[in-house]
């Protein structure tokens, strides 16, 4: 902050991000400057998509769930590290204008082109810390496909250093990644929407480059932001459809 510079990251621990974004806030206010943590394949597509998916509600929200349907696959050790670190923490979610322990049941949402239920398990991801930054709504929950939270569950630290330091290009290649959002209103209503993309790595890349650009090219307020408070959701999301990355958002269901 002393250089008077913006400040993006591409970490992603939940008490780190809650960290930045609660206290940095009025001395990045006061400098200045834009400071935006999480700049990752979950945490800007993740909160971006939350907010379009809200903006298609004809109603107020009530819950927005924000779902990690990555499937099993390559990890590198510095990944290994951070989630052997965060699955041991208690799994917190957004309620009544605060933070508190997960009280809900493990439950199901429906991955987009797939017509059976995916499992899926609470997670703090991103989003329960920046979607209550610039929507108005009672509960964000984050979940995770179970079976990818069992195998995070199962690492330690000393596992994590059994894992190569970057996964191998064709590994990459082969993952997929998907974040879902699934945003219902006060009358029952829902909407979905997703982003997703292969090579979540090669993705962060093009994500942290793309809102760097941006911060310099564009400007931003001043403060802690989470992602749809610095940029347009629509025009990024689109920026990234271009390199290969997928985006809708869809009404679903009329409860």
């Amino acid at each position: 902050m002393a250089a008077g510079r913006h400040y993006l990251d591409t970490t992603g621990e939940p008490a780190y991000l809650q960290h930045i974004l609660t206290t940095y806030d009025e001395p990045a206010k006061a400098a200045g400057i834009a400071v935006i943590p999480a700049v990752t394949d979950d945490g800007v597509p993740g909160d971006l998509i939350a907010a379009l998916t809200a903006a298609h509600l004809d109603a107020p929200p009530a819950q927005i769930v924000i779902a990690d349907l990555r499937r099993p696959g390559a990890a590198s050790r510095g990944t290994a590290r951070s989630m052997a670190a965060i699955m041991v923490d208690e799994q917190i979610e957004y309620r009544d204008r605060a933070w508190v322990s997960v009280h809900e049941p493990d439950t199901t949402v429906h991955e987009p082109g797939e017509t059976a239920p995916v499992d899926v398990s609470p997670l703090a991801l991103p989003g329960v810390y920046t979607i209550p930054r610039h929507l108005d709504v009672p509960v964000v929950r984050g979940v995770m496909r179970t079976e990818v939270g069992v195998l995070f569950a199962a690492l330690n630290a000393e596992v994590a250093e059994t894992l190569p330091q970057a996964p191998d290009a064709a590994e990459r290649a082969a993952s997929r990644w998907c974040m879902l959002a699934e945003a219902t209103d006060v009358n029952g209503a829902r909407v979905r929407g997703w982003a997703g993309g292969v090579d979540a790595y090669a993705s962060t890349a093009v994500i942290a480059v793309e809102a760097a650009r941006r911060l310099v090219a564009e400007g931003a307020p001043a403060g802690t932001l989470a992602p749809a408070q610095a940029f347009d959701a629509a025009s990024f999301l689109t920026y990234l459809a271009g390199t290969g990355m997928t985006w809708q958002v869809e009404e679903v269901a009329t409860v």
